[in-house]
């Protein structure tokens, strides 16, 4: 679920804090992927055929960003605190994780397994520098501290939100958190009649009053769960080792060009924030 009603407050209240953007633009960066996000796109499909789509799916995702030479760094999630009234994933999900770890780990690319919430740990990631971005549509990222959110992210683009101007726009970290729990997030209900536009007014005149849960709720957001001393590094592959490793996973499709982007990606030094924006402009 995310923060209620926050998605839309964005494109309403404040659209000039999420630009569309190509995936042209995040050339030679690392980019960290919350894998629930790309999950989900999978999950119906794979209910309804047996060819394991979510495989295919993975692959044509990775195809797509190693063509602009991102590198991708996935995140799955560990597990969530008990407010958000979630338990063990099912086997379905479990399957669909095991096998993209699997998958990944074949290929030499790095993934990190949360202690907790994805979002939060990929929050620390971009905190440290680590990546330069988060793909996710749980736009509770924001509120974990998350400066870049890519949105819908695919091969037709994302959108980029500005995680610190959003913040600002209510007065702070604190300021945004508490605005969240008003309206509802994952691990409370908020409170009755109160949407972010509303919340955001309360905020900003000093009328919170947060009850215990949403106190709750609060410190989850402000202090989550998290791996914070973190090494991330890959291990490129040969080329027969990674077509021994489609072979594996029944995939045959545009080989060639995967693993020519592959090689690029690979190839291409990782640019510093500096030499991106100087690209950019």
């Amino acid at each position: 679920m995310g923060v209620k009603g926050l998605a839309p407050f964005i494109r309403k209240q404040c659209p000039q804090y999420s630009v569309k953007r190509g995936l042209r633009e995040y050339y030679g960066r690392v980019i960290a992927i919350d894998a629930s996000f790309l999950m989900c796109r999978f999950v119906k499909v794979m209910e309804e055929n047996t060819k394991q789509p979510h495989m295919i799916g993975l692959y044509n995702f990775l195809n797509e960003v190693f063509e602009y030479s991102i590198r991708p760094l996935f995140v799955f999630d560990g597990n969530p605190p008990q407010e958000k009234g979630r338990g063990d994933v099912g086997p379905l999900v479990k399957e669909m994780r095991d096998d993209w770890k699997r998958f990944l780990q074949e290929l030499g690319l790095c993934y990190v397994e949360a202690p907790g919430e994805a979002e939060a740990q990929c929050a620390i990631l971009e905190m440290r520098g680590l990546v330069y971005a988060v793909v996710t549509d749980d736009l509770d990222s924001i509120a974990f501290g998350t400066k870049r959110i890519l949105t819908g992210f695919g091969k037709r683009g994302c959108n980029e939100i500005n995680g610190e101007k959003v913040r600002e726009l209510f007065g702070g970290r604190e300021k945004f958190i508490e605005a969240c729990v008003l309206s509802g997030c994952d691990y409370c209900e908020g409170m009755k009649g109160v949407g972010m536009k509303r919340a955001l007014s309360l905020v900003r005149e000093g009328r919170t009053s947060l009850t215990e849960e949403m106190e709750i709720a609060k410190c989850l957001l402000t202090l989550p769960k998290v791996e914070r001393n973190l090494t991330i590094s890959w291990a490129r592959k040969s080329n027969e080792s990674i077509k021994q490793t489609l072979e594996n996973f029944n995939i045959r499709k545009n080989v060639t060009s995967f693993i020519k982007h592959y090689e690029n990606t690979f190839s291409t030094r990782q640019l510093t924030i500096n030499e991106y924006f100087s690209v950019s402009k």
